[in-house]
C-alpha cells in the first residue's frame, strides 16, 4: 500500500485525481488509521465505483460510519462515567447512613459527586 493511497493494491485503487479531493481521513490520534483504511477498502470492493460521484458517496459513507462508531464509543464511555459517579454517591450514603444525623454529610456537600 502506498503512503498516498489508503486502499491496498488488491482492492479498487483510488484514482489519484479523486484521492486528492478526499483529504486526510477523519481519524483521531487515538484511533487506528489501518482500521479506517480497511473499512474504505471493503466498501470500495463491494461497490466497485465507476465515477467521481460513486467515489464521493463511498467516502461519505465510510466517514459517516467512522463517526457513528466514534460517537457510540463516546456515548458508552459517558454512560459508564456517570454510572460510576452515581455508585460513588450511593456508597457514601450507605457508609454514612449509620452515623448520627449531625455527623452525616449535608446533601449540598455531595452534589459535586453527582
Amino acid at each position: 500500500m502506498s503512503k498516498r493511497n489508503l486502499v491496498p493494491q488488491a482492492a479498487t485503487p483510488i484514482p489519484g485525481d479523486i484521492f486528492s479531493l478526499f483529504g486526510d481521513p477523519p481519524v483521531l490520534s487515538t484511533e487506528n488509521r489501518k482500521i479506517y483504511s480497511d473499512l474504505l477498502c471493503k466498501v470500495a470492493q463491494a461497490v466497485k465505483p465507476k465515477n467521481i460521484i460513486e467515489w464521493m458517496w463511498i467516502k461519505d459513507i465510510v466517514d459517516l460510519s467512522w463517526e457513528i462508531r466514534r460517537l457510540r464509543r463516546y456515548k458508552a464511555q459517558l454512560i459508564e462515567i456517570e454510572r460510576r459517579s452515581r455508585l460513588d454517591v450511593i456508597e457514601i450514603n450507605e457508609e454514612t447512613a449509620t452515623l448520627p444525623p449531625e455527623q452525616r454529610p449535608k446533601p449540598e456537600a455531595l452534589q459535586w459527586l453527582s
